[in-house]
């Protein structure tokens, strides 16, 4: 064990407990800065992760060597190649003494904790307004660092496993380092007894709350936004209800340790009934109304998967295949550009997707329901919602980049007998696709339609009615039934 040096910006009476569980015996750099007015006010900061210093084109060091020994040895090899950047005191205590770049992630913290609590407001921060950070303790959710400089924790996995031909792998390491890290977290707070538990990252919170933290419903506990970036500590967030990270973090520290009461704010949203009434229904069909193209995706995903996506056991496999050809669909319909044509575009997405599953475990047939839905889905936000809505800004670029003209309509079953044409579309390839397509454009120019999307959003109802297969045990055929015997 490494004996770490005494620092009169910190507290160390809970060090022995803490150096008492195995992995920070390990790794003791990563052993949680206690500042020395702690036990004051006793708020535990959690941050998302540290990083090392080499980028996806420097790799050294890849997933394969962290999932092969950071939890079972000391790695000195590894943090040697980026030297004080997995310390977590000696991060705190760097900026305590003003070196080393501003660390806006604590600044903006400070900013807050002392307008909140301390009725200071601090404009340009100094080394003795820095000092106030001896109020907190700091410790990062991921008990592994990020893989890669500034890279997020989850994409740092993905980019190392998918460079080493193992894409699988980021999804197994994600899994196990959530695991070892919430359990990690849970001993610290078990052990310092916070007050207040902020976590200042979505990515870290949603972490610790999805593998059933023991405090993921404290009441001391508050979940707020990444304190680093004006997008996200400063701009009205729809997972806040329209507030500003910056406003979570200091109306729950005021009602935390001040007994203040909540603004209103966090009961009612400020917004007029119709809204409230339509994203009640957008949340019954959707699951949520916050994250419109997330929405879209897995919607769309279920329209396709349902009965039709078979042969996948595992389920850690299959959510992991499904999670990373949703980021596929959701990057290029944020990223789009039309230096190419919409069909080049198109088909390069249908095979991304096609290719993420194993064993053609996903047909072309599966690949252009889920895109072709999701994309009817966003058009139907947009139709719907109101233009300066900020919950369509992510996908705004994609749809006055194109145009219906150029969007393909879902093939499915009602489709396919509607225009007799043959075949079952999850189990088209390629070929069948493209035929079935041609087949399908054939009959409605010749019936004199010239927009297959617009028209299968028109019928679409109408399809179903005619083309549904009957259910003599279901209740609607009942319902049917009874109405009809009382005329």
């Amino acid at each position: 064990m490494t004996t770490l040096p005494e620092n009169t910006n910190q507290n160390h009476s809970y060090d022995q407990t803490l150096e008492n569980n195995e992995f920070f015996k390990l790794h003791p750099t990563l052993l949680p800065f206690i500042g020395s007015n702690y036990d004051k006010h006793k708020i535990l900061h959690i941050g998302e992760s540290h990083y090392l210093s080499q980028t996806i084109e420097t790799e050294k060091y890849s997933i394969e060597d962290f999932n092969n020994r950071w939890w079972n040895d000391e790695c000195t090899d590894i943090l040697a190649e980026s030297p004080n950047y997995v310390d977590t005191r000696k991060v705190i205590n760097n900026y305590l003494d003003d070196k080393n770049g501003s660390y806006t992630i604590f600044t903006n913290v400070l900013k807050s904790f002392s307008k909140a609590i301390l009725n200071e407001e601090i404009t340009n921060i100094s080394r003795e307004h820095k000092q106030k950070y001896t109020y907190f303790a700091f410790m990062n959710y991921f008990q592994m660092p990020s893989l890669h400089s500034g890279k997020g924790f989850w994409r740092s996995l993905c980019d190392s496993a998918e460079a080493i031909g193992n894409p699988e792998l980021a999804y197994n390491v994600w899994e196990d380092t959530v695991s070892k890290s919430t359990g990690i977290v849970d001993y610290v707070i078990e052990t310092i007894n916070p007050n207040v538990i902020v976590f200042t990252s979505t990515t870290a919170g949603d972490a610790y709350k999805n593998s059933n933290g023991k405090y993921k419903n404290d009441k001391r506990v508050i979940y707020t936004s990444h304190p680093a970036y004006p997008y996200t500590w400063y701009k009205p967030l729809r997972r806040f209800n329209g507030r500003r990270g910056v406003d979570v973090f200091e109306d729950n520290l005021r009602f935390i340790i001040n007994n203040e009461p909540l603004p209103n704010q966090y009961y009612v949203e400020n917004k007029n009934l119709s809204d409230t009434c339509l994203d009640f229904i957008i949340c019954c069909y959707f699951g949520q109304s916050k994250d419109l193209l997330k929405a879209a995706i897995d919607r769309a995903f279920v329209d396709m998967a349902s009965h039709t996506l078979i042969g996948i056991e595992d389920y850690n496999k299959k959510w992991f295949y499904r999670y990373e050809a949703y980021n596929i669909i959701s990057k290029a319909i944020i990223e789009y550009s039309d230096e190419k044509s919409f069909d080049s575009w198109h088909r390069s997405i249908i095979d991304s997707i096609c290719k993420i599953y194993p064993d053609k475990k996903l047909s072309e047939g599966q690949a252009q329901k889920w895109l072709n839905m999701t994309i009817k889905y966003i058009y139907v936000f947009c139709c719907i919602l109101n233009d300066n809505d900020e919950r369509l800004e992510i996908f705004k670029k994609f749809i006055e980049s194109t145009s219906t003209d150029n969007y393909y309509l879902p093939i499915d079953s009602h489709v396919l007998k509607e225009t007799n044409t043959d075949g079952t579309w999850s189990k088209f390839n390629l070929d069948d696709y493209n035929t079935a397509h041609e087949n399908i454009t054939n009959y409605l120019t010749h019936n004199g339609i010239n927009n297959e999307f617009l028209w299968e959003l028109n019928q679409w109802e109408e399809l179903i009615i005619r083309h549904k297969s009957p259910d003599t045990n279901s209740y609607a055929n009942y319902y049917n039934n009874q109405t009809m015997n009382l005329f």
